[in-house]
């Protein structure tokens, strides 16, 4: 039976790389399989959710999940012409409630968390002795911090020596972190090409 998977597997695998060189129907075939399984996966675990997290905690006692119930059965009010009003009590619960979310997570990990990293120490010390790599890679990252933020004070004279050095620096750096972006992404999927390559030889053709 395992071989049988395997074999599906790496055909489907072929059959989406075939996309490569021209669109084909086996391609279409398997595309239409894999967002039908998808939605259908989706549903699935969406109903397990329902079951779980509403419809068992209300029959353990927990009285206070008929909350969530009523709204969600609210959003499906808006097929009614006279009930539909219902539905945007919902949707505006469930806007509100995104909304206050990311923005705690917005600002607690790209304001707080990155303002507070850069809060480091200009000399190192360890065992009473200086250190200078850990200094010396502190003074590297506020120093460019500092050169990043010049490159965005467009209303600064940018003719003063000290803010072009700074400005062109944070510009290197930005160029520099970009491309390590850049790279990570084309690592990230090279590991996923050379999974799929692992699915064929290994277990469909069974080379390695």
């Amino acid at each position: 039976m395992a071989v049988f998977w395997a074999w599906v597997a790496g055909l489907i695998t072929l059959a989406i790389f075939s996309f490569v060189f021209k669109e084909n129907p086996v391609y279409r075939l398997v595309e239409h399989i894999y967002v039908g399984s998808s939605a259908g996966y989706s549903m699935s675990v969406n109903f397990g959710y329902i079951r779980n997290l509403g419809i068992n905690k209300l029959n353990n006692g927990a009285y206070i999940t008929i909350i969530p119930i009523v709204l969600g059965l609210f959003l499906f009010l808006r097929y009614s012409k006279k009930l539909s009003y219902l539905s945007r009590w919902a949707t505006a619960f469930l806007v509100a409630l995104g909304v206050g979310l990311s923005l705690y997570g917005i600002a607690k990990s790209q304001l707080i968390t990155q303002v507070s990293a850069t809060f480091l120490p200009l000399v190192v010390m360890k065992d009473n002795t200086f250190n200078f790599l850990s200094s010396m890679n502190n003074w590297i990252m506020i120093l460019g911090v500092m050169s990043v933020l010049i490159y965005f004070f467009f209303t600064t004279n940018i003719r003063n020596p000290i803010f072009a050095a700074g400005s062109k620096f944070g510009r290197y750096l930005m160029m520099v972190s970009f491309g390590v972006a850049f790279g990570n992404s084309i690592m990230m999927d090279l590991s996923l090409l050379l999974g799929t390559f692992d699915t064929v030889l290994k277990y469909m053709l069974h080379i390695f």
